[in-house]
């Protein structure tokens, strides 16, 4: 019973964890940030491949990892979302707390659809997996 409550559990808990999460989601606020959340999505790329490029020239790391790390860093989920109900939390921030938690969750998701797709993709092209 123990082994197979221990494999469901951790789906389990992204599950709620995400449901949860997505019901704090206002989709006016959303819409009305929709430039903020791409911006989001873009400077957090951007500075993915810039400091994985700049880490790997000085620990002197091979030209493929250089190249190709970045692609596998896209992906985002639940650390940030976390900080940001936790930060929804705090009297301090009530004031643009749903504007943050509201750009943060949609550039999860865009972050968890790209994500993947290029983390594959910069995989293969690395030759670490079979097309």
């Amino acid at each position: 019973i123990f082994k197979m409550l221990e494999r469901y559990t951790e789906e389990l808990i992204f599950v709620l964890f995400f449901t949860l999460s997505g019901m704090h989601l206002d989709f006016h606020v959303l819409s009305s940030n929709l430039l903020l959340v791409l911006f989001f999505f873009i400077f957090r790329t951007f500075g993915k491949f810039t400091g994985t490029a700049i880490g790997a020239s000085l620990s002197k790391a091979p030209p493929k990892i250089k190249k190709y790390t970045a692609g596998g860093l896209i992906p985002q989920g639940g650390i940030v979302i976390g900080l940001a109900l936790m930060m929804r939390q705090n009297p301090s921030f009530s004031s643009f707390s749903d504007i943050i938690i509201s750009v943060i969750i949609g550039a999860t998701v865009i972050h968890e659809i790209v994500g993947p797709i290029l983390a594959e993709k910069t995989l293969q092209i690395a030759g670490e997996i079979k097309r």
